[in-house]
């Protein structure tokens, strides 16, 4: 997540994100567990010679202070983000029957589709919601799963996420095209 490089800090403008779209959002799944936060982007600076990036971090919403991934004291029900914040988040945790799967670098910016590698995973998991990442560049998906540890697998021109418990996911409401609320 870049934009702009100012010369004399490294620092970048911070990317540009989708509104939300509270109404396309599965909130019918997602209220009836506590785990909602809401998020923003902070600056973190680069170590061992990487350069520093923008970061979504999670947030209480109930304090606005930092939520975290791990405690569920941190996290709110859906109402105590939508209708106050205009970004919404959700952590997976085990006792809810939810699994992210987060395509990076997912949809082809020329057609605005989501590439071929990218669809086939989609379409293996048809009663999924599906969206586009915060940045419009990714696919996310929301799957009733449990899979057996949380990974990261390099995959086409890209990498899939995908997590079952200990991490939070930002979520736009920008459902593609077909995809089930």
């Amino acid at each position: 997540m870049s934009g702009a490089t100012t010369e004399a800090t490294g620092r970048t403008d911070p990317p540009a994100i989708l509104p939300l779209i509270v109404e396309n959002l599965p909130i019918d799944d997602l209220a009836l567990y506590p785990h909602c936060v809401t998020w923003d982007l902070e600056w973190r600076e680069g170590k061992n010679s990487k350069p520093g990036n923008w970061t979504k971090v999670p947030k209480n919403p109930r304090t606005g202070r930092n939520a975290k991934s791990n405690d569920p004291a941190t996290w709110g029900a859906v109402d105590d983000v939508l209708g106050l914040y205009d970004r919404f988040g959700y952590v997976v945790a085990k006792d809810d029957p939810f699994c992210f799967l987060d395509l990076d670098n997912a949809i082809d910016l020329l057609t605005g589709n989501p590439k071929p590698w990218a669809q086939t995973i989609i379409d293996r998991f048809p009663h999924g919601y599906w969206e586009r990442s915060t940045t419009g560049s990714g696919v996310k998906g929301l799957i009733r799963a449990t899979p057996p540890k949380n990974m990261i697998v390099p995959i086409g021109d890209g990498k899939i996420e995908i997590f079952s418990w200990g991490k939070f996911t930002a979520l736009t409401g920008h459902r593609l095209e077909g995809a089930r609320r």
